[in-house]
């Protein structure tokens, strides 16, 4: 099964909370975090127990839910419209983050992390949690793609992640220098390079990607160095980056701005559907398809669909 995205929502208000709640909200601050979900629901989630304040609840064991709606309210705060299908027997909301090596008020996580636990526990979902879990099927477009390019939706090790990553670059068009996991030192995962520009990325394998500000120092270092270095042997001047993740949390648009800010270029965010989306548009357009206009792309924002169908029209 292709690796998809679920929903971990904690509470340490009541041992029965999940039961008894059919809707909840979160601080405003976290709405950033679930906003490219909206369109995707319902979706299976995970209901777990944490602490707060005197009360400790990670001892129960997590929920099976459904979220049926994401929205917010008056406050702007993001709201779930939640149905319950039963808790999880045999295993602990506590040794769930354990596992999970992870724990906040929300977050996401892909399927084949929990799959593993769930197998090393004995927890069988519910028919109906597998169903919503399938019902994320494939577009119809996928199917131009080859099955090479496609593994990239099964949550591969990073190193492969990468390599598919300046696979499908490659297909695109672009001249591609990889570096990441191929080369010892301190580099961006690749370069892209055009005979009128060049983009510096970063891959992230992981769903609702942050870019924080570790990530932003970086991601500053690599277009510096880049930079100089892509002048002097290409002669080009007009420099980009982008970053590559499943998914990604507009929190981290903070340090994206200012990663645009002090190196005075712009910066491309690309899911990893969109990335294959841009093959596949490649691949019905064939010549048509011209790198050149690939720079209508770089606004600061992640690419949507409907951005690739305006720039790459039929």
């Amino acid at each position: 099964m292709v690796n998809r995205e679920i929903l971990v929502l904690c509470t340490g208000w009541e041992p029965d909370y999940w039961e008894k709640k059919e809707k909840t909200y979160y601080p405003r601050k976290l709405a950033e975090s679930v906003t490219h979900l909206k369109q995707q629901t319902p979706i299976p989630g995970i209901g777990a127990y944490t602490k707060y304040r005197d009360r400790d609840l990670s001892h129960q064991p997590p929920a099976f839910i459904i979220i049926e709606e994401i929205g917010e309210n008056e406050r702007k705060e993001p709201t779930f419209k939640i149905r319950y299908l039963g808790r999880i027997g045999g295993l602990k909301s506590r040794t769930l983050f354990r596992e999970l090596g992870r724990q906040e008020l929300l977050f996401t996580v892909g399927y084949r992390e929990v799959r593993g636990i769930f197998e090393k526990y004995g927890v069988k979902p519910p028919k109906i949690w597998m169903e919503a879990l399938r019902s994320l099927e494939r577009p119809e477009w996928m199917n131009w793609i080859g099955a090479h390019y496609l593994t990239i939706l099964e949550y591969p090790r990073a190193e492969d992640y990468e390599d598919i990553v300046a696979d499908i670059f490659t297909a695109l068009g672009f001249e591609v220098d990889q570096m990441g996991h191929l080369k010892e030192g301190e580099y961006p995962d690749g370069i892209l390079h055009t005979r009128e520009y060049s983009i510096v990325y970063d891959c992230k394998d992981i769903y609702n990607y942050y870019i924080d500000a570790k990530s932003k120092r970086a991601m500053r270092k690599y277009i510096e160095q880049a930079r100089k270095r892509i002048k002097e042997e290409r002669g080009i001047t007009r420099v980009y980056f982008a970053y590559i993740a499943h998914s990604f949390n507009r929190g981290g648009f903070k340090n994206l701005a200012e990663i645009e800010k002090t190196t005075g270029t712009k910066g491309l965010l690309i899911t990893t559907k969109a990335l294959l989306y841009l093959l596949y548009k490649k691949l019905k357009m064939g010549r048509k398809f011209l790198l050149a206009d690939f720079e209508e792309l770089i606004t600061g924002e992640i690419i949507a669909e409907n951005q690739i169908n305006k720039v790459y029209q039929q």
